[in-house]
């Protein structure tokens, strides 16, 4: 006869975990946060994805590249204008200066108000 463990079973990585920590720890979240993410403790997360902590950020980041690269192969130009800024051979596209907010029906109103108190008008012709 044997006798039953006690406690709570062993944790078995899977490879959808390893995944999972590869790019939540690639997304710059901590050991901490992905441990509450996947649903178990700091060190059972760090006895069984160690290597992934360490090295899940370079292997998510370099799958990036590499479908950045493929689609820019199949013809994605965005895809190839990306790939090449990322390496360098061309500089950034610069980022617009976001359009000040539409002015409303009042603001309008109110301003002309304004310029027509501070222009002369039949005030002046009538005095």
């Amino acid at each position: 006869m044997t006798a039953k463990k006690k406690g709570r079973p062993e944790f078995v990585a899977t490879d959808e975990d390893r995944h999972k920590v590869r790019v939540l720890k690639a997304g710059g979240m901590s050991a901490e946060a992905i441990a509450e993410a996947i649903n178990i403790s700091e060190p059972t997360l760090r006895k069984y994805f160690s290597l992934d902590l360490e090295v899940g950020a370079a292997k998510v980041t370099a799958e990036m590249l590499m479908a950045r690269y493929n689609a820019g192969i199949g013809g994605n130009v965005n895809a190839q204008n990306k790939w090449l800024e990322a390496a360098g051979a061309i500089p950034p596209k610069p980022r617009r200066e976001p359009k000040p907010p539409a002015k409303g029906k009042k603001e309008i109103l109110e301003e002309e108000a304004q310029v027509e108190r501070a222009s002369p008008g039949w005030g002046d012709v009538l005095q």
